[in-house]
């Protein structure tokens, strides 16, 4: 039964009710023998006090084994000193020898150490098993963690350039074969009017030719000499300083930033910018950027007819882009705000830890 128990059940400790069951099974066969022959208490005594102390250290708390111990020491010397055994003579029915006595008491204690470390040693080891699965099950969160994020950022820059090429790239050559046609059309009637439809046709193809490489920036932008604030500059270069007044503030040190972090504060403002001159119609903005020790906080904000994020969120490019920003900033465990009231302007606002993958398990929010 011993045998059975240890090297299956290792003596069972996550069921108490099991346990009693077998330790009371255990202490049975010391009741029947009692019944069977009183005179043979004195031999089981001793025995019954060690199976006893060793039990009661593996099957109860440490708070209850330790009283059940100092029950067994109290009991064992109260035996050899109250109860008559049937086998001594009269006379001598009363002496107690010290040296036998210390021996069943030391002995008891002993069994009763060991099965207590044996037990100590065993919640250990369970408590380490559990967390090497805890450690794995995080392992495995991790990697479907960053494949999340690779197959997301893939997919959100996708759509980034689609619509990129779409707005802008599509708009200018559709406007300057519009303005193509217009010059064939009055080449030989009006030549003014067609050398200025070809002049705008030109403009046109320009503007195109400065989406082509500021799509191509951002793309380095993902290179190994990613400089975040020297990207914000760039971007910032886009608004004309005769129509805009523009607060930048850019503060702090990249170093050891995660670079998915970077590159979502990089979509905020490139986002950001881009709403701005497309929609707002404002003439004052203000870029705020800082990179503190353990987080990132970021604002894009300007003075412009603002809108009202229920419904513009929805039913525009704009709304789009921000979506995209929504997602790319929760995929780095970030929060993302968007502060808009029409005729009032719009604030983006974003606060990112510096390493995402130290969050996970975090809920993060992006409203």
């Amino acid at each position: 039964m011993e045998l059975y128990e240890f090297s299956r059940r290792r003596y069972g400790l996550e069921k108490p009710a099991e346990n009693y069951l077998l330790l009371s099974v255990r202490i049975l066969p010391f009741l029947l023998a009692f019944i069977a022959d009183p005179r043979s208490l004195t031999f089981l005594l001793p025995m019954f006090f060690v199976v006893f102390a060793f039990y009661s250290a593996i099957y109860f708390g440490s708070r209850t084994s330790i009283f059940l111990l100092f029950v067994i020491l109290v009991s064992q010397i109260l035996s050899e000193l109250y109860i008559i055994d049937p086998f001594r003579p009269p006379d001598k029915q009363w002496d107690v020898d010290l040296f036998f006595l210390v021996y069943k008491v030391m002995n008891a204690l002993l069994v009763w150490l060991i099965a207590f470390f044996w037990k100590q040693d065993r919640l250990s080891w369970l408590q380490n098993q559990e967390l090497t699965d805890n450690l794995r099950s995080t392992q495995k969160q991790l990697r479907l963690y960053a494949e999340q994020v690779a197959e997301t950022v893939v997919l959100e820059e996708r759509n980034r350039l689609a619509r990129d090429i779409h707005d802008s790239l599509g708009h200018n050559l559709t406007a300057a074969s519009i303005q193509l046609t217009k010059a064939e059309s009055f080449f030989r009637r009006d030549p003014d009017t067609a050398m200025k439809a070809l002049t705008d046709a030109r403009g046109c193809i320009q503007e195109g030719m400065r989406d082509i490489r500021e799509v191509l920036a951002s793309l380095s932008a993902k290179g190994e000499g990613f400089d975040i604030f020297a990207q914000i500059r760039r971007i910032l270069e886009r608004l004309p300083s005769e129509r805009f007044s523009t607060k930048v503030c850019l503060e702090g040190n990249q170093h050891d930033f995660n670079r998915a972090v970077l590159l979502a504060v990089y979509r905020l403002v490139q986002e950001g910018i881009t709403n701005i001159l497309k929609h707002s119609g404002a003439d004052q903005v203000e870029v705020m950027v800082m990179l503190g020790e353990d987080r990132l906080s970021a604002v894009v904000q300007d003075n412009g007819c603002g809108f009202d994020p229920s419904t513009q969120e929805r039913d525009s490019s704009a709304g789009l882009g921000l979506e995209g920003l929504r997602e790319r900033i929760g995929l780095v465990r970030g929060t993302f705000h968007v502060f808009a009231v029409p005729g009032e302007g719009t604030r983006l606002e974003a606060e990112i830890p510096r390493e995402p993958s130290s969050h996970i398990g975090g809920d993060a929010y992006a409203g």
